[in-house]
């Protein structure tokens, strides 16, 4: 078997190695012509969507936000209720025929609960001296919103609304 292997190497033309043939002078003539210019300069554009809310209120189960602008006015267009965020930490509020009255003076508190990402918000109509009745529209804007997903409530209503870090 050995003698079979040994002449079917006869006549191998590849370069000569120590104790081969001298009679054979096949080189090697590969060049390498790979000239990669791989410039990779990646940058990282994420956005970071954290909405870990844990720390939200100091670690305590929840606490006040500042509400402002609170406004309550006849008005005959009905959007429902709303909850939108244009601006970085703030929520802006609108419940469409919240109740009857007419020219009410209006309080809205704001309690952020961040174990259930919620905020919720109480309504009150503090005194309305006007002599007339229509459906009450009531808006209000919720100041210190951290960044986030909640869930905006006011009575049997609710809005989901994302707010962007200040």
């Amino acid at each position: 078997m050995v003698g079979v292997l040994l002449a079917g190497c006869q006549g191998n033309t590849d370069a000569p190695e120590t104790g081969k043939d001298p009679a054979d002078t096949d080189t090697d003539t590969d060049t390498d012509t790979d000239t990669d210019t791989d410039t990779d300069t990646d940058t990282d554009t994420d956005t970071d969507t954290d909405t870990d809310t844990s720390e939200a209120c100091g670690g305590e189960p929840s606490c006040a936000l500042p509400v402002s602008g609170a406004d309550g006015q006849c008005d005959s267009t009905v959007t429902g209720f709303s909850a939108t965020s244009t601006t970085p930490g703030v929520i802006e509020v609108r419940h469409d025929e919240w109740a009857y009255g007419c020219c009410p003076t209006m309080e809205v508190a704001a309690t952020l609960t961040p174990a259930t990402a919620t905020i919720d918000n109480v309504v009150v109509a503090a005194s309305d001296e006007c002599n007339c009745a229509c459906q009450l529209d009531v808006s209000w804007t919720i100041g210190e919103v951290p960044a986030g997903t909640w869930t905006v409530v006011s009575g049997a209503q609710s809005a989901v609304v994302s707010v962007a870090a200040p």
